[in-house]
């Protein structure tokens, strides 16, 4: 857990705290010999419940710690044939983390335990739902979307309106306009008198 802020008790009663690095790792030195107690974890502005609490300090070492209460939350974006779509933005509050899923609509997080709002978007469509995370969870969102042509998203209506419907609509259109020139240039023809003999 990377950013978590984390405050110890040392066997001599004085409290240290120090935010852990990206690879969720903290140095405390100078540890008297004895037992060191994790006094308070935060992380995300959540509580974290460390495993152990407390650790029995001999000598210099490395001690591991694990939260019991941070889960994953697997989001999952689909169109409306079930289909993925990706990459679609994911925002989490109130945490304000952003993420962007993967080709196939797909991403992973770890959360601290607690209720959250999760806004997806896939190139201007969007959907929200709240959530309570209590454990290792998979939330699937389904976007009206059709398919994509040229990067653009079409909805079900569109899809059919526009891609299906527009060709038959201009093939009619280009019919009438040809019927009308052939019948115009019967008429024309048959206007036309014929030569006076001389």
């Amino acid at each position: 857990m990377a950013a978590a802020d984390v405050t110890v008790k040392y066997p001599d009663g004085t409290e240290h705290s120090a935010t852990t690095d990206q690879n969720g790792e903290i140095l405390f030195t100078q540890v008297p010999v004895g037992t060191l107690e994790v006094v308070n974890v935060t992380w995300m502005g959540r509580p974290i419940e460390p495993d152990p609490t407390s650790v029995d300090v001999d000598k210099s070492g490395t001690y591991y710690f694990t939260s019991t209460n941070v889960y994953l939350l697997t989001v999952v974006v689909k169109g409306a044939r079930g289909q993925g779509l990706g990459p679609s933005t994911v925002t989490i509050s109130p945490v304000e983390m952003e993420v962007v899923t993967d080709e196939s609509g797909v991403v992973t997080v770890e959360l601290p335990e607690g209720s959250y709002t999760i806004h997806v978007n896939y190139r201007g469509i969007e959907d929200e739902k709240s959530i309570t995370l209590t454990g290792d969870m998979t939330e699937e969102f389904r976007l009206d979307v059709f398919a994509t042509i040229l990067g653009r998203p079409f909805r079900t209506a569109e899809f059919f309106g526009e891609v299906v419907l527009l060709p038959i609509v201009v093939a009619i259109i280009v019919y009438l306009v040809a019927y009308e020139y052939y019948a115009w240039r019967r008429r024309r023809v048959a206007v036309v008198p014929p030569p006076t003999p001389t």
